[in-house]
Order: C-alpha cells, then sequence, then structure tokens
C-alpha cells in the first residue's frame, strides 16, 4: 500500500491496518451527529421547558430549569459525552435569547388572570364576532406589543 497512509492497529488477530481517510470519516461523522442531535434535543428541552413554566407565568425560567436538571441527571458523563456538552452548549444559547422573550410574554399575558388559558383570545360569550368595543380593545393591545 504504498503511497496511502496506512495506520497499523494491534488487535486480537494480531496487526491489522487501516486507511487514515476511514478515521477522518469517522470522526466527521460522529462530530456531525453531535452537533445536530445536540441542537435538536437543547431544541426539545427548551420547548418542554417554556411549556412546563407557562403554567406558572414564567416561562424564562423553563430553559436554565432544563439545563440544571440535565447536568444534575447526568452527573460525571457531561466529562466524556461530546453530545451532552453540545445540549448544554446549545441550551445555555436558547436559555440566553428566550430570557427576555419570557418578561414580554408575562407583560402581554398579565391583563388575562390566573384563570385564563395563556393563549386565550378575547371573545363574546355567544362565540358571534366581538362588538366594535371589542374591537378597539384588540387594537389598543395589539399597538402595545
Amino acid at each position: 500500500m504504498e503511497g496511502i497512509a496506512v495506520e497499523r492497529v494491534t488487535g486480537i488477530g494480531g496487526e491489522l491496518t487501516r486507511p487514515h481517510s476511514m478515521n477522518m470519516l469517522g470522526i466527521a461523522f460522529e462530530a456531525i451527529t453531535a452537533v445536530l442531535g445536540g441542537l435538536a434535543a437543547a431544541l426539545v428541552l427548551t420547548w418542554l421547558g417554556w411549556t412546563a413554566f407557562k403554567v406558572v407565568r414564567h416561562p424564562e425560567w423553563g430553559p436554565p430549569a432544563m439545563l440544571v436538571l440535565l447536568v444534575a441527571v447526568s452527573g460525571g458523563a457531561l466529562r466524556s459525552s461530546d453530545f451532552l456538552r453540545m445540549v448544554v452548549l446549545f441550551g445555555a444559547i436558547a436559555g440566553m435569547l428566550v430570557w427576555a422573550e419570557g418578561g414580554d410574554w408575562r407583560e402581554r399575558h398579565k391583563s388575562k388572570g390566573r384563570n385564563a388559558s395563556p393563549d386565550a383570545h378575547p371573545s363574546s360569550e355567544s362565540g358571534a364576532l366581538p362588538s366594535t368595543r371589542g374591537a378597539k380593545f384588540l387594537d389598543r393591545n395589539h399597538l402595545k406589543g
């Protein structure tokens, strides 16, 4: 095998040789899957935390709480797992990005009361179209945020 870089590996069956290009493909595949998988897992954890903490009207606490839970559960595996490190990195970035949006979300939903659905829209009791008074209310709230 002249001209091709090879790696000599001693295994159970004796000494083996394999091209370095196979190692590079494996390393590239592991890196790509760690990044994409970490990003996907961080997005799911961020969404899950946001949704869970909307119940207590503080959705911005969700992503950091999920990161703390992940680090607590993973224990020592965080040091040796590239995937977990990627999840923590992307989760921290997502947590910083949604922190300000959580405060804005709370301000937008403050007037609905504690028993109202977080995503409910004001409408008349009968289910008909809102009156012009309701339309003015909607326009005023739309201009605020």
